[in-house]
């Protein structure tokens, strides 16, 4: 073929391509709210009717018989009309598993659990994008609905929280009132016991507001740490004459130990909160002559707190909630020798503080009792001195 008659069939091809594009969106403007079918068979037929404009302007610029060109063009428009079967076919497929996808998303609106495990996305769509689409939307289903049971087990806790609150502070003020009245109406000989007893109850309903304050700083994000070395064997000395008490008064040994020159980078106060709860919790169940041991240690980059008491264990099936806000297990921990009290926010409130260190805080059962295992990041050499971190 000469140059000339090249450059003849690419300026027929590219014009009949330049103007069957324009006539092609013009069409399509009209039609932007069409199905999607329609839209693609327009589409197809648009690319058969550029060929055989091309066709057209080759065949007169070459002088084809009109023979010939009437084959060429029959069988282009056969060709057309294939390719229009074909993708009316092929959109009408993808507008209705687009439909399907749609019933899905109101599914999920409606708040309908989507079942990821009967292979849902398969069924509503085959090809690849929307069956990604369908995916993300089963995927965002199981989120909400884990979602919406956490928040149902939260607003749970907080009934419960509510519940034994107000039985625990009723019971003392009932308590209170008596003992106010007695020594009103002067029906006492000797008033000495109620004082003490009147000591107790107020120690214990502050320890009560104490937890539920620390508690619902913690829920809030509010919680503030001023971050200095802590050494952990001060800490664990601190604690044990703080909870000997305690100890005592049931019966219990509390043991404590701590590698040489155990420190963390955290806020003393709160850290010792930590670890008067977990020994309290230790020294409540467990039954007279038994042993609670505290011991650190450095583990890799973190220092780990151990309390470990002889509480007979924890039921297996009670171990994933003892975090929880105001879970209290009827009969987790020997209850027959539990001193029991209190909200049940102990441990929720040494979770929050520990995480709030960047750390963990795990329970499970050992020979005999139970172990609770704190672990937090070593502070590193040069960080010492006070500073305040921001909210978690």
């Amino acid at each position: 073929m000469r140059p000339a008659d090249v450059l003849i069939v690419a300026a027929a091809v590219a014009g009949s391509a330049v103007a069957t594009a324009l006539l092609a969106l013009l069409a399509l403007r009209p039609t932007r709210r069409a199905p999607l079918a329609w839209r693609i068979t327009l589409a197809a037929v648009a690319a058969v009717v550029s060929t055989a404009i091309g066709v057209v302007a080759i065949a007169q610029a070459m002088f084809i018989s009109p023979h010939d060109l009437a084959v060429v063009l029959a069988t282009v428009g056969l060709g057309a009309l294939g390719g229009a079967v074909v993708a009316w076919v092929l959109g009408s497929r993808v507008a209705r598993e687009a439909r399907d996808v749609a019933r899905l998303a109101h599914r999920l609106g409606e708040g309908e659990v989507l079942d990821g495990a009967t292979n849902e996305s398969a069924d509503v769509a085959t090809s690849a994008e929307l069956r990604v689409v369908a995916a993300e939307l089963i995927a965002a289903s199981e989120r909400l609905e884990e979602a919406r049971r956490a928040g149902e087990r939260l607003e749970s806790a907080r009934r419960q929280v509510v519940s034994w609150v107000s039985h625990d502070l009723r019971t003392p003020l009932a308590g209170l009132r008596a003992m106010a009245e007695a020594l009103e109406d002067g029906i006492v000989d000797d008033p000495r016991p109620y004082y003490a007893r009147i000591q107790q109850q107020v120690a214990a309903m502050s320890a009560l507001v104490d937890d539920l304050l620390a508690f619902s700083t913690i829920q809030a994000g509010t919680l503030r740490l001023a971050l200095e070395d802590v050494a952990l064997g001060d800490l664990i000395s601190d604690t044990l004459a703080e909870v000997s008490p305690l100890a005592a008064a049931g019966g219990v040994r509390v043991d404590g130990s701590s590698a040489d020159a155990v420190t963390v980078l955290g806020d003393a106060r709160e850290l010792s909160r930590v670890l008067r709860n977990l020994v309290t919790n230790a020294i409540r169940f467990t039954p007279p002559d038994g042993t609670v041991e505290i011991s650190a240690f450095v583990a890799g980059s973190h220092a780990v707190v151990r309390v470990t008491d002889a509480c007979g264990g924890i039921a297996d099936d009670d171990v994933p909630r003892l975090f929880e806000p105001g879970w209290r297990g009827d009969a987790a921990r020997t209850p027959s020798t539990a001193v029991r009290g209190g909200a049940g926010l102990g441990l929720s409130i040494v979770q929050g503080i520990v995480e709030s260190h960047s750390g963990t805080v795990v329970a499970r059962n050992v020979d005999g009792g139970c172990c609770f295992e704190v672990r937090l990041p070593v502070a590193e050499a040069g960080t010492s001195g006070r500073r305040r971190a921001p909210a978690t």
